[in-house]
């Protein structure tokens, strides 16, 4: 009888410990995925920008420093908010 308890409580950790890393590598893919998202609209905004008007510009910059701040050095927010607040259409 105390073996079978001993051999469900030895699995009940090990699904506890598998489920555990099973979450932490699903969030480091989640996290990759969204960062992979982020560089490609910033590369994309860099790219394709001279074709807009500032007021898509201006929204494009808000929903990239929106979503993807956490992932953005301050640099590159400053830079935004540069290219933001100095737009004009030609």
């Amino acid at each position: 009888m105390n073996r079978n308890k001993l051999l469900v409580i030895t699995t009940f950790i090990g699904v506890l410990i598998l489920t555990s890393c099973v979450k932490a590598a699903k969030d480091l893919v989640d996290d990759i995925e969204l960062r992979t998202q982020c560089i490609e609209r910033l590369s994309d905004y860099t790219t394709n920008s001279g074709d807009k008007t500032c007021s898509q510009i201006t929204t494009e910059i808000n929903n990239i420093l929106k979503d993807c701040g956490e992932f953005l050095s301050q640099e590159e927010k400053d830079d935004l908010n540069f290219a933001k607040d100095n737009c004009t259409d030609n």
